[in-house]
C-alpha cells in the first residue's frame, strides 16, 4: 500500500474518532443540544445557555460527496480512474453551483423573514451541504419551519484531548513521512 493511501486511511480515522467524540460530548453553553425536522412538526431540544451563538443549518439536498444524480438534470458525479470523487467534472462544478444558488436563495429568504442580513460564517457543499451562521434563539424555530431544512446543530468547541494521536493508532511513520510499505 502505498504512502499516500496510508495517510488517506489514517485521515479518515482520525475524522471519524473526532466525528464520534464531537457527538458524545454535551456543550452547556449552546441554547440548542439537538435540533431536527421530522415529517410533521419541528422538534428542538432546548437547553439553558446563551441567548445567541453559532449553528450549522444543514439542508436536504446532499452534498456534493453523496450526490447520486438527478437533480436538475444534473448526472451522478464520476470517479477518477482511482476511484476518488472527480470534484473538478462539469457535473460536480455544475452540481456545487445549484447548491451555492439555492443557499444564497435561503439567506435571501432567511433576510426577508427575520428582517436582517444573515452572519455567514462559512458555506460549504462538499462533504456537508449546509451554512454555518449566527442565530438568536428565537430564530431557530422559525427556521426549522422553511423548506429545505434538515437539522440545525449548534456549533461546539471541541478540547484538544491529545497531542499523540499518531502515536496511539500505530502510524507516526505515516506523520513524519517515514512510512514503507509495511502493510
Amino acid at each position: 500500500m502505498s504512502a499516500n493511501k496510508k495517510l488517506l486511511i489514517c485521515t479518515f480515522l482520525m475524522s471519524l474518532i473526532f466525528i464520534t467524540g464531537a457527538n458524545s460530548t454535551t456543550n452547556q453553553n449552546n441554547i440548542i443540544s439537538s435540533v431536527s425536522i421530522s415529517d410533521t412538526q419541528p422538534t428542538a431540544n432546548v437547553i439553558e445557555g446563551a441567548a445567541r451563538g453559532e449553528y450549522i443549518v444543514e439542508f436536504n439536498n446532499p452534498p456534493l460527496a453523496t450526490y447520486s444524480g438527478g437533480d436538475s438534470g444534473i448526472p451522478a458525479i464520476g470517479r477518477l480512474p482511482d476511484g476518488r470523487l472527480d470534484v473538478r467534472s462539469t457535473e460536480a462544478v455544475a452540481y456545487v453551483e445549484l447548491l451555492e444558488q439555492r443557499q444564497s436563495q435561503f439567506l435571501n429568504e432567511v433576510q426577508t423573514t427575520l428582517g436582517q442580513v444573515p452572519q455567514v460564517a462559512f458555506r460549504y457543499q462538499h462533504a456537508l451541504n449546509g451554512i454555518v451562521m449566527k442565530l438568536d434563539k428565537k430564530d431557530i424555530s422559525i427556521l426549522l419551519n422553511m423548506p429545505n431544512i434538515k437539522k440545525i446543530h449548534p456549533v461546539v468547541d471541541q478540547p484538544l484531548l491529545t497531542d499523540i494521536g499518531p502515536s496511539i493508532i500505530g502510524a507516526p511513520s505515516i506523520w513524519d513521512g517515514n512510512a514503507n510499505n509495511t502493510w
